[in-house]
């Protein structure tokens, strides 16, 4: 099984009939790699409708799997429990009322525990409850299929959809980012002016150089979503796969964090270059009532987030742990032999290369 990918907790909401198509319809649009029922419901009906979703000519191979789990997996107090002391953030006490969510969020976390062999701190998790809240338009099932917003309707090609043909993003989290604005658009009049307005910021301000060098940057972030799944999790087993997985997610921090201060740098140089061509005193007037304009605060938002105290911290720890040459490699070989040689010399004896 492949390690884990994400450290976010989706939740979708599903009111279904007899039928199931509703649920259907939902797990071929999501298309997860395992589902998990409990023993009690082999001979359902649902059970039997899921246990034929792998034969679908719109379900790539290996995906949409059943897997039956012990009953007591499902357990709503338990459920409860843990995800308040999982989630990052305060949740909506709508949830807490949910038997469904509770009782499943157990389970699938349960289960990753066992399955991967890995324990889940506090705080690790991100939860989000499904698409269409926060000032989200709701678009149905049925209207994403007809629109073909993430999947042709012909051939179920992702490259055929309007998310394929529009989906320049360098990063896998970006990647997701957009897929959630096709299937749940922003509603918000203010959120949608500021993010246009950054665009035509960068555009005007930076010109094509300078989203170029940005592209770039973020280009060597293409393992971000896997990198904070590894950071949420601890591993409980020390062996060989474990020790690889952590050297892995070690190796990915630091790439992060080497990129994220040449983000820094070059977002930073936008708002000085703006501010010398239009003036100290008409930046700090800014738009009508005084306030700061959208594009500028959003950059500033950016470089605060990329740039707190405690990664200057952990780059010193890195940089004192990994050695200098080590860095992020796609091709499996590459990695494998870079991971001989990641661990700074002098840290462990054991690893040490002896002539």
């Amino acid at each position: 099984m492949s390690p884990l990918r994400t450290h976010v907790l989706q939740t979708h909401v599903c009111q279904d009939s007899q039928s199931y198509a509703e649920t259907i319809d939902l797990l071929l649009e999501l298309r997860p790699r395992e589902i998990l029922l409990h023993d009690g419901s082999r001979k359902k009906t649902l059970a039997q409708k899921i246990s034929l979703l792998s034969q679908h000519p719109e379900v790539r191979a290996r995906s949409c799997l059943p897997v039956f789990v012990a009953r007591n997996y499902f357990d709503q107090d338990r459920g409860a429990e843990l995800v308040r002391k999982l989630s990052m953030h305060t949740l909506d006490q709508e949830l807490f009322l949910s038997y469904t969510f509770l009782a499943s969020a157990h389970c699938l976390l349960k289960y990753m525990g066992s399955t991967f062999s890995v324990r889940f701190p506090p705080r690790c998790l991100k939860v989000l409850s499904g698409y269409g809240y926060g000032g989200r338009l709701v678009i149905d099932r049925h209207s994403v299929k007809d629109l073909e917003l993430v999947s042709n309707a012909r051939t179920a090609s992702q490259k055929e959809s309007l998310f394929g043909c529009i989906n320049k993003t360098k990063t896998d989290v970006g990647g997701k980012e957009l897929k959630k604005n096709l299937l749940a658009p922003l509603t918000d009049r203010t959120t949608i002016e500021g993010r246009l307005d950054l665009v035509e910021f960068l555009i005007a301000q930076g010109g094509p150089e300078v989203i170029d060098s940005l592209q770039t940057a973020l280009g060597c972030l293409t393992a971000l979503d896997r990198m904070l799944a590894g950071i949420a999790v601890v591993e409980v087993k020390e062996d060989v796969t474990s020790a690889k997985k952590m050297i892995h997610t070690v190796v990915l921090l630091k790439m992060f964090l080497t990129q994220a201060l040449q983000l820094v740098d070059e977002l930073a140089q936008l708002l000085s270059r703006r501010r010398g061509e239009e003036g100290v005193e008409e930046v700090e007037g800014g738009e009508e009532g005084g306030r700061e304009p959208p594009a500028e605060a959003l950059v500033k938002a950016i470089i605060a987030a990329l740039s707190p105290p405690a990664f200057a911290e952990i780059s010193a720890l890195l940089q004192e742990m990994i050695s200098e040459s080590t860095v992020h490699e796609r091709n499996a070989k590459t990695r494998r032999l870079q991971e001989c040689f990641a661990v700074s010399a002098g840290l462990c004896g054991l690893l040490d290369v002896r002539t």
